[in-house]
């Protein structure tokens, strides 16, 4: 829960930045970003998980 405060706090600076330099496209562009980096994670750990299974599968198929 600590991170969602932090994150928020840093978007509040961001935003403040940004108004004050006329970019206000930044914050959203980084919003983004962190968005698809945390999809790519979860869909690289379902992909690591599901190859650790199978390759688990393929041992035990050769051990019967």
């Amino acid at each position: 829960m600590a991170g969602l405060a932090c994150r928020g706090a840093r978007g509040a600076e961001s935003a403040g930045t940004a108004s004050s330099s006329g970019r206000s496209s930044d914050s959203y562009i980084g919003d983004d970003a962190r968005r698809y980096l945390r999809w790519w994670k979860g869909t690289h750990d379902l992909y690591s998980e599901a190859t650790r299974e199978i390759v688990r599968l393929q041992l035990c198929l050769e051990v019967t």
